[in-house]
């Protein structure tokens, strides 16, 4: 069964300027029938939130994607179905490179809400040193800060191949032919449609409770049929 209306509004009401994490977080509360926990490992929030949206609004998404390599912008449909994979248990994973050696666990939200408002080239060198647990070189332990560049590729590629990667699609540039793997930030894209949502909601309550003077409460019960219904009755269509 799918939420209620007025749930979800809620989810979006606490989310409205706070951090994308927070509002995640809200939004799978009122996604999820109650009581059911919300993961704190980023791969499995992702993936419930995955399987929330797919449950609400199926699974095709229509994505506009910049190509890493030409900077061309194009549209496609992912079928979110097929980017859904099993959830592995959170358990940090071990990586070599030469001489150096760091242990590094998944990231999680707190490293998120820790890291917001930098830029994705910095936010991306600093989530890595924040989940590196132990580092050394040689056999002596060294700072995060000293791991080469090259470690937090192999931190990224261990991680998914256990199963603790975020969605991500293989997609080819029709410009130029570049392949790779772009991963899909859920978060975004969930609360991104939840905010358009929650403003046609309102926009049709609002012309539904103008013409008939009824209360919000009652409006947001109201069955899609029937509020369609009323909305043609006043010479409105609805929002969808």
């Amino acid at each position: 069964m799918p939420p209620r209306p007025d749930r979800l509004l809620r989810a979006w009401e606490r989310g409205v300027g706070r951090p994308l994490a927070d509002a995640a977080r809200l939004a799978l509360e009122a996604l999820s029938p109650a009581g059911t926990p919300v993961a704190a490992a980023l791969h499995a929030r992702d993936a419930a939130l995955l399987r929330a949206r797919m449950a609400l609004r199926g699974p095709m998404l229509d994505a506009v994607v910049r190509c890493p390599h030409c900077t061309e912008v194009f549209d496609l449909t992912l079928d979110l179905g097929a980017l859904a994979a099993p959830v592995a248990p959170a358990a940090p994973v071990t990586v070599r490179l030469g001489g150096w050696e760091a242990r590094v666990r998944p990231p999680v939200e707190q490293d998120l809400e820790a890291l917001e408002g930098l830029s994705p080239a910095a936010f991306a060198a600093a989530l890595f040193r924040r989940c590196v647990e132990a580092a050394t070189c040689d056999g002596l332990a060294v700072a995060v800060t000293e791991l080469p560049a090259e470690l937090r590729a192999a931190a990224a590629a261990a991680l998914a191949a256990q199963g603790m990667e975020g969605p991500a699609a293989d997609l080819t540039c029709g410009a130029c032919a570049h392949a790779w793997r772009a991963p899909l930030d859920v978060a975004r894209v969930v609360i991104g449609e939840l905010e358009a949502w929650a403003r046609r909601e309102l926009a049709e309550v609002h012309r539904i409770a103008h013409a008939y003077h009824w209360r919000e409460a009652d409006i947001l019960r109201l069955s899609p049929v029937r509020r369609r219904f009323y909305l043609e009755a006043i010479g409105l269509e609805a929002l969808r």
